[in-house]
């Protein structure tokens, strides 16, 4: 989190059509969150171990002896309402930005080929007055 910002990306197709599979979302910490706001929570186990955190709308605040839980659902689970409900420690915050597929460029980066490919590019950039340097003085 940086400035109470932190970014996320969409792991499946269960916000459609909001926010699609590999979206780029960017999450807001420390603001009030109301009914119909669309949250990243914490998996708690009732998803599967794939996805750490999910992002969904919450549709249900019921205040209980002091405590706020939220109900949660995504918007393309036909009427599912997520298992269980989500209190504020679960939560990373609101979903206040997002970025179309930029998902995919995150997750390329991050993957072996990606870095291989980041590392040629940085390397290839470092070098490139030297490389330049020793092919304009071959032809003189």
């Amino acid at each position: 989190s940086v400035f109470g910002y932190s970014l996320f990306i969409i792991q499946s197709e269960s916000m459609e059509p909001e926010l699609h599979k590999n979206d780029l979302v960017i999450v807001r910490s420390g603001i009030e969150i109301k009914e119909g706001d669309i949250i990243t929570f914490y998996n708690d186990g009732s998803f599967p171990d794939k996805y750490k955190v999910v992002t969904h709308r919450v549709y249900k605040i019921v205040l209980q002896e002091g405590t706020y839980f939220y109900y949660t659902m995504g918007d393309n689970n036909e009427g599912s309402a997520d298992a269980g409900e989500r209190t504020i420690d679960e939560i990373c915050g609101i979903c206040v930005s997002k970025v179309r597929n930029l998902g995919l460029l995150f997750n390329y980066l991050q993957s072996p080929i990606g870095l291989i490919t980041v590392g040629i590019v940085f390397l290839l950039y470092t070098l490139k007055d030297l490389i330049f340097t020793k092919l304009f003085m071959r032809e003189k």
